[in-house]
């Protein structure tokens, strides 16, 4: 029986170098809070979705915590690429997210 590795935390485990699982850590507290942001607003996933420029099925993988799906570049870029034009994040939901 082999012993068992000790993690600093679940990122650690699941990264396969540290700068992935800061990466990682980083990104999972920026969608925690923008996740309690939207529920502090009392909106619903669609109109959550409607506000911020994005589709529901985004808002609920958010809501979810679904840290792959969800800025593997920059912040404010999604995993394939897409960025939101400067003006429109500006004035979205989002816009108190320190891009």
């Amino acid at each position: 029986m082999s012993k068992p590795e000790n993690y600093a935390s679940v990122w650690d485990a699941i990264a396969d170098t540290p700068e992935q699982a800061a990466n990682l850590r980083a990104r999972a507290e920026l969608m925690q809070k923008i996740a309690a942001r939207l529920k502090s607003y009392g909106w619903t996933q669609d109109e959550a979705a409607r506000r911020c420029g994005v589709t529901q099925p985004r808002i609920n993988d958010l809501l979810r915590g679904r840290v792959s799906r969800f800025f593997a570049g920059r912040a404010g870029e999604h995993r394939d690429g897409a960025r939101l034009p400067r003006a429109r994040r500006s004035r979205s939901c989002l816009s108190w997210v320190p891009f």
